[in-house]
């Protein structure tokens, strides 16, 4: 039986150190700190007659969450407001709760106290008796609480914190007489709060994690291991403590979660010893119902429920069978890249996935909601949970399982060599342990891995750390493959990740990789994220501290200058439209060409899908869940069945337009009908090709595509369109890519479209609804270039448009759709490149 303790019920406060106040309190002229109190000498953890706390404070919550939730600090995500509270991190902060039992909990014989997480060293006090102490992020604390819990009346939790630690965030060179470890890893904790090349430190103390207290019998469950086939073919393992020697019947109930099926139902005696057991048994589920990674089948899941001495612990659990194939034409000694669910290959169309928030505490159910449901639906099918991150709370791998985005898991070292003594090899073993039995029952967990980028810093895969990692998952989750980093350049066919900026296209194709995990281009958020980052007064001027505070980086490959020669901008919204084009670009030419090479090449991860404060960098969508424009073109590009173009450039500055053509697709196909169409951007029809068939798994060059341009090209803008459409005659496909003649310094002057839209809204699935846009230009006009659908009067986070940032062309319309998930909207706002802001009335269909 669980009582979770998590609420805005909780208090806080910071005091000195145990350290500092021993300071001065043994030595006279010590100054620094001088009479100011620890939190035991100020009573805070004091049982009767306590010192006020200054905050109140909600938990999950750390020292920066309370302060802003008390108005005592400025948005420290706003101009360069970070730099205002480091203060905090140099402060021992205290949290305390007073709380009662539920009465049904009371007559319970044994009780344990559990923080799923803590950052970073703390020490636990309850009703007054000291606990423990705790050091590390990533290992759960668990207390007995038995002879201390109060079972009737009030009872009062205290957790202490110890100052952060300090450390630079620098990263160390490797040199030939070895490698010394950066300052950030010898913390066992998130290595990038230090700071990283797209974020500033934010080192924050506090409980990031749930909390509560559960409470059994004679027996209880600890830990148990779904271990399933497609045949349906289970090995559990169930972990048990027991206070006294005796057989418990153990229920087992597996039943379908998200769809209506079939259930299974089991009973078994466990002959229980005194303290320990673990128990393995073989169930047999006929015919289950398999879970499958987005768009290659349903995500089929359901609820295992164990019910022993009267306690029930439920899991959420699937049927799959997974493998790792190996790449065609694959070099000797390579990892096998190519994720198989149940005999299914796989194309990863991925995303590497970093903290949603510096302030870990802040990301809930909510919040993991929105993020990995906003990669499901522009057909994401992978995340990368780099290795400088966190291990996430639960219910970031609970939206995966349900969204089929497959979760390809590091453990937390990143960019540097690391310590190999047996001090720090045995925490890792422990908290190796710890992070394996939390995600090995997630069916969307497929991949195991060392960490980011160590051999960039002098690290060696023999280092006892990573041959303990596989010793751990060998044993602990032996269904999951485990590569010792990524990139392991122990290994042939794997690259230095990267590249990570604008470049022209004839520079990409020539790039060969078996799974490119690290690719990316800088680009910057919409005006209105901006907005709220950027103070006022520094709006105009994109090189003034606060932008490069926010990473608008102003040198090497990934100055944002180098793209503006293509563009005539003139102000920041120009600026964030330009620089999203470019993002847009890029990223859709890396899918589409590793794309074009399978089954070699098996996937495609760009650096970064989110960010965990805002930026002007490198995200997919911002720090506010505010999709940009690569996120759309990712959503055309990483459908199931697509056509693409390979060429050298997206300008052509020599009167000629060349490009291959290709069809792929991940599946077979049905019967296809295809077309490609080159315009002018008034419409003018330059080239045209269209074909008809039925095509296999990969990729197949078309035509070639050859095209004189006339002299003088309106507008300076091409127009290539692409669409397929499925034996039903329905629009599976499309894609309209500009390309500048010479440059793109006329779009934001282009001539004038003529839009109109009509707008639709009805009930979909559930609590939603769907709206239906369709936009249609005048044949007489010029293309309509780059329209952004917005919902201006409801919450962004409310919206999920299924396409968004889109080109008419002349005498064309196309349908945009978005599943709304609040109150409905009575008017869409349409903007773009070249036209005025328009508003249209949404009609109900009832």
């Amino acid at each position: 039986m669980k009582f979770y303790l998590d609420g805005s019920d909780w208090e806080a406060d910071y005091f000195i150190s145990d350290f500092d106040y021993a300071a001065w309190t043994t030595n006279g002229r010590r100054l620094h700190n001088m009479y100011l109190d620890n939190a035991s000498a100020a009573g805070f953890i004091r049982e009767e007659n306590p010192m006020a706390a200054q905050f109140k404070a909600t938990v999950p919550g750390c020292d920066r969450s309370v302060l802003v939730e008390n108005n005592a600090i400025a948005d420290p995500y706003y101009g360069r407001n970070l730099d205002h509270s480091r203060w905090s991190e140099k402060m021992s902060w205290a949290f305390r709760k007073k709380f009662t039992l539920p009465e049904e909990m009371r007559n319970k014989k044994r009780f344990q106290l559990h923080f799923c997480g803590i950052d970073y060293q703390a020490k636990f006090l309850l009703n007054g008796v000291y606990l423990y102490e705790h050091t590390g992020m990533f290992i759960p604390f668990e207390a007995d609480v038995t002879d201390c819990i109060r079972r009737e009346g009030e009872n009062n939790l205290v957790v202490i914190f110890d100052p952060v630690p300090q450390a630079m965030p620098d990263h160390q060179d490797a040199t030939p007489e070895g490698c010394k470890p950066a300052q950030f890893a010898n913390y066992h904790r998130a290595q990038m709060s230090y700071g990283w090349d797209w974020m500033r430190g934010m080192v924050a103390a506090g409980i990031w994690d749930h909390v509560y207290l559960n409470a059994n019998d004679d027996a209880r469950i600890t830990d148990c291991f779904f271990r399933s086939q497609a045949s349906g073919d289970v090995e559990l393992t169930v972990d048990t403590i027991a206070q006294k020697k005796a057989a418990f019947e153990l229920q087992i109930d597996i039943e379908p979660a998200n769809f209506s099926g079939r259930s299974y139902h089991f009973t078994r005696e466990l002959n229980l010893v005194h303290g320990d057991n673990s128990t393995q048994m073989h169930l047999e589920c006929p015919a289950p119902e398999l879970w499958y990674p987005r768009n290659y089948g349903k995500q089929n899941l359901y609820r295992l429920t164990l019910t022993l001495d009267g306690e029930e612990t439920v899991k959420t659990v699937a049927f799959r069978t997974l493998e790792m194939r190996r790449n065609p034409n694959s070099p000797d000694r390579a990892y096998d890249q190519t994720f198989t669910f149940n005999g299914q290959a796989v194309f990863a169309r991925g995303v590497n996935w970093i903290p949603a928030d510096l302030m870990h505490s802040n990301c809930g159910a909510a919040e993991y909601e929105r993020q990995v449901r906003l990669a499901a639906e522009n057909n994401t099918n992978i995340f990368r949970v780099w290795g400088g991150g966190i291990i996430e709370k639960e219910e970031f791998y609970d939206a995966c399982d349900r969204y089929g985005v497959i979760v390809w898991q590091e453990f937390p070292h990143c960019c540097s060599c690391y310590r190999s003594d047996p001090e720090f090899v045995a925490f890792k073993a422990r908290e190796g342990e710890a992070i394996l039995r939390k995600l090995r029952n997630h069916v969307s967990v497929a991949m195991i891995c060392g960490g980011n980028e160590m051999m960039y810093y002098g690290e060696y895969p023999e280092n006892p750390i990573y041959v303990q990692y596989r010793k751990l998952t060998e044993k602990f989750a032996p269904d999951l493959p485990y590569h010792v980093a990524s990139p392991d350049r122990s290994r042939p066919g794997e690259r230095n990740h990267g590249p990570w900026h604008f470049m022209m296209h004839e520079q990409i194709n020539p790039h060969d990789r078996l799974v490119a995990s690290e690719l990316g281009c800088n680009g910057f958020p919409e005006y209105e994220s901006v907005k709220k980052f950027i103070p006022e007064y520094e709006l105009e001027t994109p090189d003034s501290q606060s932008w490069k505070y926010h990473f608008a980086v102003p040198c090497r490959n990934q100055d944002w200058h180098v793209q503006m020669p293509w563009f005539n901008v003139t102000n920041t919204p120009e600026r964030c439209q330009a620089t999203m084009f470019v993002q847009s670009d890029i990223l859709g030419y890396w899918m589409n060409h590793c794309r074009r090479k399978y089954p070699h090449t098996t996937g495609c991860f760009f650096w970064q899908y989110n960010e965990p404060w805002p930026t002007l960098f490198l995200s997919v969508i911002d720090y506010y869940t505010l999709p940009k424009m690569a996120y759309y073109r990712l959503g055309r590009v990483q459908k199931n069945t697509i056509l693409s173009l390979q060429d050298d450039s997206w300008s052509c500055a020599d009167g000629q337009f060349a490009a291959k053509l290709y069809l792929t697709s991940d599946l077979p196909t049905g019967e296809l009908t295809g077309s490609f169409r080159l315009l002018t951007g008034d419409g003018k029809e330059l080239l045209q090709r269209s074909f008809t068939g039925v095509y296999g798994s990969g990729s197949v060059l078309l035509d070639e595509l050859n095209a004189a341009l006339p002299d003088d090209v309106p507008g300076g803008l091409l127009i290539a369109e692409l669409r397929i459409k499925n034996a039903a005659g329905e629009i599976i496909f499309e894609d309209d890519l500009l390309y500048g003649v010479p440059d793109f310094k006329n779009i934001f002057t282009a001539p004038a479209c003529a839009l109109t839209a009509e707008a639709v809204c009805s009930k979909s699935t559930g609590n939603e609804n769907l709206l239906r846009v369709t936009l249609r230009n005048s044949a007489d006009a010029f293309a309509a270039l780059q329209v952004r659908l917005n919902l201006p009067e409801i919450d962004h986070k409310q919206v999920y448009w299924r396409d968004n940032y889109v080109t008419v062309a002349p005498g064309c319309e196309k349908v945009v759709t978005a599943a709304l998930t609040g109150s409905l909207p009575e008017v869409v706002e349409l903007t773009g490149w070249n036209m005025q802001n328009v508003k249209v009335a949404i009609a109900t269909d009832k």
